[in-house]
């Protein structure tokens, strides 16, 4: 599929396109126009996914902000190295992979029109149809594994990768319209009625892909508790419930678990060892660097055991993959 990119906009275009405002710096004629492209390259990468005599397609994604410039580490990202390492145990040269830095995409943050309905979240994204997510939704329909990588901010996967994340709900049951619409007052009032006929199914359009998940931190595991507000452990067992594995889980692991729930409810299906983590003595000031990311032999193994394990699966799901039951209309 021949590449084609989005308008490039200025830095303060952009900070209007975070407030919603983009239709009042550029014409709506343009922005319909784009989306119309939009919708063909979308079109496009699911007929691609569709052919059936085609290679295996892997689509990984690097999710850390730090890079060698322009950063203040001015080194490569950590999180990087250990996917790309550990892609390096492929041997199949008819597999297809494509690696792309987030770090060069200016993805909006997402504006959850589906808690209102669903049919207000567009399929691809209406809310903005002239940022580079518009660019990153083909890739994702076009693989057949998506493998993350990502440093831990705030006990969780990077700002980057979560924005990404957050606008992929567009292609889990995103409402498609052949045209952009304003989205105004009458707009919402349509979408709402049309919601409430009840006559609406969505499509799951990432169902059938596999994830795994490459995470780098300065973390300990299993030393540093980390707690589940939804399920703690003290009232758990006042309860006499099971004890809650994710009480004794470090970061990096409750960052994999929370990526796997996400992408689950995408429609992905993930291997029984489907992450790899990379921790590091979070005593330590100034150590984690490229080698002594190099030299933690038990976590690029780990690596490369993932990326073998995500391929199994992807191939067996190309031959027998289990038949889709909607069970979902309205998604808040």
């Amino acid at each position: 599929m021949a590449k084609t990119r989005t308008p490039k906009l200025k830095a303060e275009q952009y900070n209007r396109i975070k407030e919603g405002e983009w239709f009042e710096f550029v014409n709506f004629s343009e922005a319909r126009d784009q989306y119309k492209k939009n919708i063909q390259m979308c079109r496009g990468a699911v007929e691609e996914y569709n052919q059936i005599d085609r290679p295996l397609r892997i689509f990984a994604i690097h999710g850390s902000g730090r890079s060698t410039n322009n950063s203040c580490a001015y080194e490569l990202s950590n999180s990087k190295l250990f996917l790309q390492e550990s892609l390096k145990t492929i041997e199949d040269p008819s597999i297809e992979i494509e690696q792309i830095s987030l770090r060069d995409y200016n993805i909006e943050a997402c504006n959850n029109c589906v808690s209102t309905t669903s049919t207000l979240c567009g399929f691809p994204c209406d809310c903005f149809p002239l940022d580079p997510m518009q660019e990153i939704y083909p890739k994702l329909l076009r693989s057949d594994i998506i493998f993350c990588s990502t440093g831990v901010n705030q006990s969780t996967m990077s700002t980057r990768l979560k924005a990404m994340c957050d606008r992929m709900i567009s292609l889990d049951g995103g409402f498609f319209r052949e045209e952009l619409e304003p989205k105004d007052g009458a707009f919402k009032d349509r979408m709402l009625a049309l919601s409430a006929s009840g006559n609406i199914a969505y499509d799951q359009r990432l169902y059938g892909r596999v994830g795994a998940y490459f995470i780098s931190a300065k973390d300990e595991l299993n030393k540093h508790p980390t707690v589940n507000l939804l399920h703690h452990f003290e009232a758990r067992e006042r309860e006499g419930l099971p004890h809650n594995p994710l009480y004794d889980t470090g970061f990096c692991e409750l960052t994999a678990h929370v990526l796997r729930d996400g992408m689950e409810a995408y429609g992905f299906f993930h291997a029984p060892n489907y992450y790899a983590c990379a921790p590091a003595n979070p005593d330590e000031d100034y150590m984690y660097d490229k080698e002594y990311m190099m030299n933690d032999l038990e976590a690029l193994d780990a690596g490369k055991q993932v990326v073998k394990d995500a391929i199994a699966l992807a191939k067996e799901l190309k031959e027998n993959l289990p038949e889709f039951y909607p069970d979902r209309f309205n998604r808040t």
